[in-house]
């Protein structure tokens, strides 16, 4: 597991002592990933969500998948932390959230290569803060969709 995710799961560990999630790593070729699952009291309704570390562009980046289950089919929603850099307004977690998110997606072209111009511990830092202070946002959003 690489250092900046193992960070992470140290300090999501300490957040998450009183709330009742799990935590798994993953780790593909290009990226790695963290997956945090709340437990819900209802069986029929899941959250996922996914820190991932972008190995060739050294970026972090968050998706929130909402897994709504239903006698006929499963409906899935999916949102990223990164749609902010196009415009798009993450309604799970508070406007100034949504501010501080805009400020970690830049990128820029070094050694040839498509790079996050912002280090990897601000963006780790970042993502954190917005989860932890809006953990009761987006577990409640789940009601709303």
């Amino acid at each position: 597991m690489e250092t900046i995710l193992k960070q992470a799961k140290l300090e999501l560990n300490e957040f998450l002592t009183n709330k009742k999630a799990n935590i798994k790593h993953t780790n593909h070729q290009h990226m790695s990933l963290l997956t945090i699952t709340p437990d819900l009291e209802t069986k029929k309704n899941q959250i996922k969500i996914e820190l991932f570390f972008l190995k060739n562009e050294l970026a972090l980046d968050v998706k929130i998948k909402y897994i709504m289950k239903n006698e006929k089919k499963d409906l899935q929603k999916s949102y990223v932390f990164s749609d902010i850099s196009k415009g798009k307004e993450l309604l799970m977690i508070s406007p100034v959230a949504n501010e501080k998110l805009a400020s970690i997606f830049k990128f820029a072209i070094i050694e040839d290569k498509l790079k996050s111009a912002i280090p990897l511990e601000d963006q780790l830092s970042t993502l954190l803060d917005i989860l932890k202070s809006d953990w009761d946002n987006i577990i409640a959003y789940s009601k709303q969709i």
